[in-house]
């Protein structure tokens, strides 16, 4: 734990404050709001179509096997499975639909190894 502390401590030691000068900051400011003002194709096809089956399996397929697992406790192993793409497919829709995302999405565990 000592040592996660000592890392995490000495991150950011060596930025000091005047590394991002007012020059620095309207730079990303021009850029954030050029961003901002470029227009977003709301009517596009790709954007508002239902997430598919096959884009789920994709996705889970990629996931590396044998990763510690996360809130649910589910490893890969298991959301690779068929009924739990379909079921995935189905929630991730549900939430496409419902602008809902689960809370529980919004917590992590942490844990750290001495």
């Amino acid at each position: 734990m000592s040592t996660w502390q000592n890392e995490f401590h000495t991150l950011f030691k060596g930025y000091q404050e005047n590394d991002f000068d007012e020059n620095f900051y309207e730079n990303i400011m021009r850029e954030k709001k050029a961003m901002e003002e470029e227009p977003i194709d709301t009517n596009s096809d790709t954007l508002n179509s239902f997430i598919t089956f096959d884009e789920v399996k994709k996705v889970l397929g990629n996931a590396k096997n044998n990763k510690s697992v996360g809130i649910d406790s589910l490893p890969n192993e298991v959301l690779k499975n068929t009924n739990s793409c379909m079921l995935l497919q189905s929630l991730f829709n549900k939430i496409f639909v419902t602008h809902i995302i689960p809370s529980v999405w919004k917590r992590s565990i942490i844990k750290t190894y001495t």
